[in-house]
């Protein structure tokens, strides 16, 4: 395949064995960060400041940060806490599966009920772009909305729903949802109009996330984590089929019913919430979860190595072939690319940093943050003529830019 085609050429010019055979700059990583803990898998999600809140399908959501390993309880109360998600002010919203319920969770722990009625088994959750809450409703096969007031009414239904249990949203405002006992991936449009996004051709799928326009996606039953792409390609990103918790390379690492999964603030790293105990157990019979950990690859951290111990042309090949591999497709890499280069900026190497700009705009020739940035590597290696050509063409494309007209205003290409 092309994706392992380009991983094994990358491999080839790393010069060091040791780190070819385990770097997640060229494949993902899956580590276990928390071993085990009483409960069972609902939803997982992280926050701004890194913390990890895991629902227990029981009656508490716990807060884990993975820095000093600390497991506490964040709140409680809940009658099978299921999917959850944020709001833009930090707020978690919690659905109680066996409670038919949704509660909002402030970051102080206060438990609030948002709706309670016209909900029959409600699972994973997303805002939309009217602030409007889409909630997985297991036992009746929909999508529910929930609007500003509270009022529950029928957003969406499938006849490939089977017990849908998690939800994703894209830039589009369209959501795409996955069941718990089918191997579907639904992508349905901000009017509620659904289709077949993609098949894992599995056993059940736990939750969805989305991470710089692509989507993972856990498989319980199969023990599996799947990557799909804008287009609907559908590749297996970890584990290798067998129920355990062994770590490693992605394709080498075993998952044990892998339910939640959520992405850090960065993008780089995905958590997972595994049941690691009995799966017919019930009750007072729960056994343990535990919570693992995949350092994705990043387009980025390949650019970044390849100019720390190789050269530009290097970096530029490597980044011709990533971004040319159609198992990259529709991944968004303007933001992590615009880091980098301010990065080389700031090492005073801006040769690199052009380098980096100039595939950037190359890349997303309608981005006004972009010309801005290479504006300012240009100034630095003075090629002010250029500077002056994408500043001008910053502020063609975003009028208020008042950085760009600063910049142009220092090389005397305007007056103030």
């Amino acid at each position: 395949m092309m994706k392992l085609t380009f991983t094994a050429l990358l491999l080839l010019s790393l010069n060091s064995t040791a780190f070819a055979q385990h770097s997640p700059i060229t494949e993902p990583l899956v580590t276990t960060v928390l071993v085990s803990h009483p409960g069972a898998v609902g939803g997982l999600l992280t926050d701004q400041l890194g913390y990890v809140y895991i629902a227990d399908f029981a009656d508490t959501v716990w807060r884990f940060n993975p820095h000093t390993k600390e497991m506490k309880p964040f709140a409680t109360g809940f009658y099978g806490a299921s999917g959850n998600t944020l709001d833009k002010n930090g707020n978690i919203y919690q659905a109680s599966f066996y409670g038919n319920s949704i509660s909002r969770i402030s970051r102080a722990g206060e438990i609030v009920t948002v709706a309670a009625d016209e909900l029959n088994g409600p699972v994973g959750m997303v805002f939309n772009q009217a602030n409007e809450l889409l909630v997985c409703n297991c036992n009746d096969q929909t999508i529910k909305k929930i609007d500003l007031e509270g009022n529950v009414s029928d957003f969406a239904k499938s006849p490939d729903f089977n017990c849908p249990n998690g939800i994703a949203k894209d830039a589009d405002d369209n959501i795409y949802v996955v069941s718990f006992s089918g191997s579907k991936i639904v992508k349905i449009t901000p009017e509620g109009t659904a289709s077949v996004f993609a098949d894992s051709q599995g056993n059940g799928l736990g939750h969805i996330a989305m991470v710089n326009g692509v989507f993972y996606a856990t498989s319980f039953n199969d023990n599996k984590v799947f990557r799909v792409t804008s287009d609907g390609t559908l590749t297996l990103l970890a584990g290798n089929g067998t129920r355990g918790q062994k770590d490693g390379p992605g394709l080498e690492a075993e998952f044990s019913n892998p339910n939640g999964i959520y992405a850090d603030a960065t993008g780089r790293y995905l958590y997972i919430n595994d049941y690691i105990g009995d799966p017919n157990a019930s009750g007072a019979d729960i056994t343990p979860f535990s919570i693992r950990r995949i350092e994705l690859p990043s387009l980025t951290r390949i650019l970044d190595y390849k100019l720390e111990h190789d050269s530009i042309e290097a970096m530029k090949s490597a980044h011709h072939a990533y971004t040319t591999d159609t198992a990259n497709a529709g991944e968004n890499t303007m933001a992590g690319m615009n880091t980098l280069g301010w990065k080389y900026l700031s090492l005073n190497k801006p040769r690199e940093a052009v380098a980096l700009f100039e595939l950037n705009v190359a890349a997303n020739p309608d981005s006004w943050r972009v010309y801005s940035s290479m504006g300012a590597a240009y100034m630095k290696v003075e090629e002010n003529e250029k500077a002056i050509a994408v500043l001008n063409r910053s502020l063609e494309l975003n009028p208020q830019n008042s950085v760009a007209r600063g910049r142009l205003i220092t090389l005397g290409a305007i007056e103030e």
